[in-house]
């Protein structure tokens, strides 16, 4: 079985090749307007 890892904040999540459509880049965050910062 081959599967994509990838990291959000301190956790690992791993999803199987299969079930994935596609892998984009990082992205430009947006800041919205009076959203509270995390």
């Amino acid at each position: 079985m081959q599967v994509v890892v990838f990291k959000i904040g301190n956790e690992e999540f791993a999803v199987e090749t299969s079930k994935v459509q596609g892998i984009n880049g990082l992205m430009k965050i947006t800041k919205v307007p009076k959203a509270k910062k995390y």
